[in-house]
């Protein structure tokens, strides 16, 4: 019999099967997983013995960079790990045979070896979680612009906004791009060869690329600039916390009630 609409349905929302493979500490922890194909033969996945990269969250394909490494979080420390391997079909995650364990060492060619190893991964989960962070707010601030061009050109062919909701999305998009110079640097100046202050993403990147693909102990510049960015970086992610999740919503609000067309970050009324 031909399927019901119901059961069209549901393969049509189906998602692909695939396996995934989990890594834990000896504690027990989730380090990492790692999603292969779940497909007939022989197939090989491979661990990079990495944490995972605190970058956001990207579904489209990126053109690799030759002169950058791929995005990657930090490496583990030596010791006893185990990996289990599951079916995800549909959501439902099947387990697949038993864990098996295994053990991650250096390979003891290190010129300069850390004195603490524990004490310097530490280091770079800390360095890690500002980049998170970070990066997050930069992306953020991407997105509350887009939703502030939309608004002005929304507020323009609403007739009856009041002017004063155009002049505020002007004015928010001013704090906002003072926030990004602060996040990423300011390029009008360094359009014009100017040197500018070191950003707070600027020295998050110089702990980040200065260390993490080395085995040597984080130096004091390392740890000073960690300690600038993550000073600088608390009070403008409250500011931009405020500026997105409050301050921008009201004005959304406002437009919505003076009957504006929809504009990204809104869901509309109907009455």
């Amino acid at each position: 019999p031909y399927p019901s609409w119901d059961a069209l349905k549901r393969e049509d929302r189906e998602e692909p099967p695939v396996v995934v493979l989990t890594v834990s500490d000896a504690d027990g922890q989730v380090v990492r997983r790692i999603e292969g194909p779940a497909k007939a033969g022989l197939q090989r996945v491979s661990w990079d013995l990495r944490y995972p990269a605190p970058d956001p969250t990207n579904l489209l394909p990126v053109e690799r960079d030759p002169w950058f490494p791929d995005p990657a979080g930090p490496l583990v420390a030596p010791g006893q790990y185990r990996v289990s391997m599951a079916l995800r079909v549909d959501g439902a995650m099947q387990s697949l045979g038993a864990p098996q364990a295994f053990a991650a060492a250096p390979l003891g060619g290190d010129s300069l070896p850390p004195a603490d190893r524990e004490a310097l991964l530490a280091f770079q989960l800390q360095t890690s979680e500002l980049q998170r962070a970070a990066l997050g707010a930069v992306s953020a601030a991407g997105e509350a612009q887009i939703r502030i061009n939309h608004l002005k050109q929304a507020l323009m062919d609403a007739p009856r906004a009041d002017p004063a909701l155009a002049a505020r999305a002007r004015e928010l998009e001013g704090q906002l791009k003072d926030l990004q110079v602060a996040l990423v640097g300011d390029s009008v100046r360094a359009s014009k060869g100017e040197p500018t202050p070191s950003a707070i993403l600027s020295r998050v990147s110089q702990v980040i690329y200065g260390h993490w693909y080395s085995s040597a102990d984080a130096t004091a510049t390392h740890r000073r600039n960690y300690e600038i960015a993550a000073e600088q970086f608390g009070p403008v992610l409250a500011q931009l916390r405020q500026l997105i999740l409050t301050d921008l919503v009201a004005l959304e609000n406002a437009a919505e009630a003076a009957g504006a067309p929809w504009t990204p970050g809104r869901v509309p009324n109907w009455k």
